[in-house]
C-alpha cells in the first residue's frame, strides 16, 4: 500500500513537471520571430528604451513627453533586461507577457489539482487555458493585458489558499494576495485591485 502511495506521488510530480516544461515550450514557439508590428507595442518598447537612455525610471516618457496612459510595471520589465543586454529587442519586449502567461497556466494547473485532487484535473484546466486563442495570442504581445490577467489569477489563488489555514498562514496568503493586487495595479491601473477584490467579495 505504501509503495502505491509513493508511486502515485512520483507520478504526480512527473505530470506536474511535464506540464510546466510543455506549457513553457508551447508558449515560447516562434516568440523571437518578427518585429513589433503594431504601433502601440512599438510605443511600449520605445518607452522602455527612453527609460534606459535617460536614466529616468520613475516617470515613463515617450518622445520626451511624460506618458501616463499606462502604469510603469511593463516598461520596467522590458527596460531592465534590455539594459543588461544592451538594447531593446522584440523578444525582450514580449518576454514579460510570455512569462506571465506561463506562470498563469502553471498556477491554474496547481489550483485545479488542489481543488479536485488529481493532476488530470490540472492538466485539463491548464490545457484548456493554453488552447484558448486569445490567451496564446496575448502571450506574444508587448502589452499589459497578460500581466494583468496573471496577477489577478495569483491574487485569487493565494486568497483561496488562505481559507481554512491557521491564522499565521492565512495572514501570509492574504498578504500575498494583496501583494499581487498591487502588482496588478502597477500593470493595469485600478482594475488590478478592483477586479480581484470584487470577485473575492462576491
Amino acid at each position: 500500500m505504501k509503495t502505491d502511495v509513493n508511486g502515485r506521488k512520483e507520478n504526480e510530480k512527473w505530470i506536474a513537471g511535464g506540464f510546466i516544461v510543455a506549457s513553457g515550450l508551447l508558449l515560447s514557439v516562434n516568440l523571437w520571430a518578427g518585429s513589433l508590428e503594431n504601433h502601440g507595442y512599438l510605443r511600449y518598447a520605445e518607452i522602455a528604451r527612453e527609460m534606459i537612455r535617460s536614466g529616468e525610471w520613475v516617470i515613463p516618457r515617450y518622445n520626451g513627453e511624460i506618458f501616463l496612459n499606462k502604469p510603469p510595471l511593463l516598461f520596467w520589465l522590458i527596460a531592465l533586461p534590455s539594459y543588461l543586454y544592451g538594447s531593446v529587442t522584440p523578444v525582450i519586449a514580449r518576454f514579460p507577457s510570455f512569462f506571465a502567461a506561463w506562470a498563469g497556466a502553471v498556477v491554474l494547473f496547481l489550483w485545479a489539482r488542489r481543488v479536485y485532487g488529481t493532476s488530470l484535473s490540472g492538466l485539463v484546466a491548464g490545457g484548456v487555458l493554453l488552447s484558448t486563442y486569445q490567451y496564446f495570442f496575448q502571450s506574444r504581445l508587448a502589452r499589459t493585458d497578460m500581466l494583468f490577467g496573471c496577477f489577478v489569477l495569483f491574487s485569487l489563488y493565494f486568497f483561496y489558499l488562505g481559507d481554512g489555514e491557521s491564522r499565521l498562514r492565512r495572514s501570509l496568503f492574504v498578504g500575498l494576495s494583496f501583494f499581487f493586487m498591487g502588482l496588478g495595479t502597477l500593470a493595469k491601473g485600478p482594475a488590478g485591485f478592483i477586479v480581484p477584490w470584487v470577485i473575492i467579495v462576491v
